[in-house]
């Protein structure tokens, strides 16, 4: 096998940092167990799985992460992996972008922007709901595999870390969402304010309960593109929010709506635009997922149904209903 080692053009297939595999290897060497019976199976040695900068697939290390919990019968392994430190699982390029900031909007920024040092092997997003911060995570292994459930643990022990270097150690979430169909870990529910883990969603998400005063960003960036960028992916996150609006992101960004609107102008485009297409395409998914017309105008903050439809008319050319006739005939790609 001869390991990815490069940091970049690494989107074509899910890959990994290959030290995401060494805390479990060293965890199986603390049990007493030669972790070159793992090492052979996969025909690398320590010194390629200790180096942070070589990628490999991440069923690699699935597999892996699957064969040391088999060898130690340790179901709480993802935490115990989690408590080695010195294996640097995060990339030294992101651990310095997170120590240069120091609010919860600087730490989201730096993770959402620099995720894909830590490889393609998982997405990570964030969005505000009522006033509360999902950070979301979903991990590219096959849902049927035991290294999927270990994965999703072992990002969350690991983005837990990395939240209660800025908001304190003794910081917990009040509870946890997981993909994991099975019960949580006794180490996955300690994790929690009230120890409560749901099972079996969509996605995994972290919450952070927040006030619009917690939270800021910096627009600086090396050029206009860059800071519509950071733009947009704040909007992201917030546009769902009650109270959103151009007046809350300038607050979030400490500068005028003047200057939000300007930069949206230089690329042909406008606040107004932009917040109304991420209202329809969330509008789609809703309708797609059995929600009928009047609800999904509710969920939206339209203020009625055919303030809505209109609204979709504008930015697609189709009613909720003609969009729904369409997608059901499968002449509409979800």
């Amino acid at each position: 096998m001869q390991p990815n080692t490069k940091s970049h053009g690494i989107n074509a297939l899910p890959l990994s940092r290959a030290v995401l595999g060494l805390p479990f290897l060293n965890f199986l060497d603390d049990s007493g167990i030669d972790p070159a019976r793992v090492l052979t199976v996969f025909e690398v040695d320590k010194q390629v799985i200790s180096n942070p900068n070589i990628y490999v697939p991440s069923h690699m290390i699935g597999q892996m992460v699957d064969m040391v919990a088999t060898m130690t019968n340790q179901q709480d392994i993802s935490y115990f992996a989690s408590e080695y430190q010195c294996c640097a699982p995060v990339h030294p390029s992101l651990a310095k972008q997170l120590e240069q900031n120091d609010n919860i909007g600087g730490l989201l920024s730096a993770l959402l922007s620099h995720q894909k040092l830590q490889g393609s092997h998982f997405k990570l997003w964030a969005e505000s709901n009522q006033h509360e911060l999902r950070i979301y995570h979903r991990s590219a292994l096959h849902k049927n595999s035991r290294g999927f459930d270990y994965a999703n643990d072992y990002t969350t022990f690991l983005l837990l870390s990395v939240l209660r270097k800025h908001l304190g150690e003794s910081w917990k979430p009040d509870y946890l969402v997981m993909e994991n169909v099975s019960a949580p870990y006794n180490k996955v529910v300690a994790q929690t304010k009230y120890r409560k883990v749901i099972t079996g969603q969509k996605s995994n998400y972290i919450p952070i309960n927040y006030t619009i005063n917690d939270v800021s960003f910096h627009l600086t960036a090396e050029n206009e593109q860059h800071a519509i960028d950071r733009l947009k992916s704040v909007i992201d996150i917030f546009w769902q929010e009650e109270s959103f609006s151009l007046d809350f992101v300038a607050h979030l960004f400490g500068v005028s709506e003047r200057t939000l609107q300007r930069l949206f102008l230089e690329q042909g485009s406008s606040f107004r635009h932009y917040l109304n297409e991420k209202k329809i395409n969330k509008s789609m998914e809703l309708l797609r997922s059995g929600m009928n017309v009047s609800d999904v105008a509710f969920k939206l903050g339209y203020s009625d149904p055919s303030n809505f439809t209109r609204a979709m008319k504008k930015q697609i050319n189709m009613s909720p209903t003609q969009y729904l006739k369409y997608y059901q005939a499968g002449k509409i790609a979800s």
